[in-house]
């Protein structure tokens, strides 16, 4: 018979069992919070979107040459970044050197 301290301690090791990774984020451009007005990075979204799903390179030199673009972040998945607004910014989010999402800010 199994004691029935064992038993308490199945709900704990059952919520610790389940290490499936986290769902990959949907692939997307980010826009600029409600009430700024789409300038720098933001006026390229119609642009910038069909850029997702290309290799690193083709999104760099494309992002270059869209003014109002002064800062381009090139992060991997679960990098830290800061969550500041900055319209003249592009973060280009990549996994295996494809672009998986573009945010503007």
């Amino acid at each position: 018979m199994i004691p029935l301290r064992a038993l308490a301690l199945l709900p704990f090791l059952a919520a610790c069992a389940d290490a499936t990774p986290e769902p990959a984020l949907p692939t997307r451009t980010a826009l600029p919070p409600p009430g700024v007005t789409r300038s720098g990075c933001a006026a390229h979204v119609d642009d910038i979107t069909p850029l997702i799903g290309r290799p690193e390179a083709e999104v760099r030199a494309a992002l270059s040459g869209m003014a109002g673009i002064r800062t381009l972040r090139v992060v991997g998945p679960n990098t830290p970044v800061t969550h500041d607004y900055r319209p003249d910014r592009a973060t280009v989010l990549l996994r295996d050197g494809i672009a998986e999402r573009i945010d503007c800010g």
